[in-house]
């Protein structure tokens, strides 16, 4: 969590159990983040203390990881 706080970002949502409504969704976990701007997210994603972790996270599983604009 400290990561995230420190680019301004807030998890939004955790779902170990989406409601798929349309079309397929393979996923055990869905996780939502959000952060002020394009620049933190990025900034976040490329942070060496997250690249730390997520060597442990591609390690242990599979993911999509994209960004998407809010309104």
């Amino acid at each position: 969590m400290e990561i995230f706080s420190k680019y301004g970002g807030r998890v939004q949502s955790v779902d170990e159990a989406a409601q798929v409504l349309e079309g397929d969704w393979n996923y055990m976990r869905t996780v939502l983040l959000e952060f002020p701007s394009e620049e933190q997210a990025t900034a976040w994603y490329h942070s060496p203390e997250y690249q730390s972790l997520a060597e442990h996270r591609v390690a242990a599983s599979d993911a999509n990881i994209v960004l998407i604009k809010g309104s």
